[in-house]
C-alpha cells in the first residue's frame, strides 16, 4: 500500500510527493532530526538495492543530490544545533522532496499523454 501510494505521488503532475516522516507534533526537535536522518539512510539503501549505485551514467544533478543525502546520513544528531531553526528544517525537507522528484524524473521521465512509451 505504501509503495503504491508513493508511486502515485511520484507520478503526480502536481508534485504531490511528500516525505514519509512522523508528524512534527509527535517528536521533539532531536527526534525529528533523527527521523530525517533515518529517512535519508533508507532512501540511499533503497536506491542501492534497486541498483542505482552501480550506474555510471547518472546526471550530475542526481549525483550531487545523492552526495548531499549521504552527508546528511553521516551527520550526527549531536552535530545539529540543539534548537534547530524551523525554517532550515523545512528547507531541508523541501530540498529532499524535490531531489527525489528529480531522481524520478531523470530516471523515469513522465511521458506526455498519448505518446508511446
Amino acid at each position: 500500500m505504501v509503495a503504491e501510494r508513493t508511486r502515485a505521488q511520484l507520478c503526480d503532475p502536481g508534485l504531490g510527493f511528500y516525505l514519509l516522516l512522523p508528524a512534527d507534533e509527535a517528536l521533539d526537535e532531536q527526534g525529528r532530526t533523527e527521523a530525517l536522518v533515518q529517512w535519508c539512510d533508507g532512501l540511499l539503501y533503497g536506491l542501492a538495492l534497486a541498483g542505482l549505485g552501480e550506474r555510471q551514467d547518472l546526471p550530475d544533478l542526481v549525483r550531487e543530490f545523492l552526495n548531499d543525502v549521504a552527508q546528511i546520513c553521516r551527520a550526527s544528531v549531536d552535530d545539529w544545533p540543539e534548537e534547530a531553526d524551523e525554517a532550515a528544517y523545512t528547507e531541508l525537507v523541501e530540498y529532499l522532496r524535490m531531489g527525489v522528484l528529480l531522481i524520478n524524473e531523470e530516471l523515469q521521465p513522465l511521458k506526455a499523454p498519448g505518446t508511446l512509451q
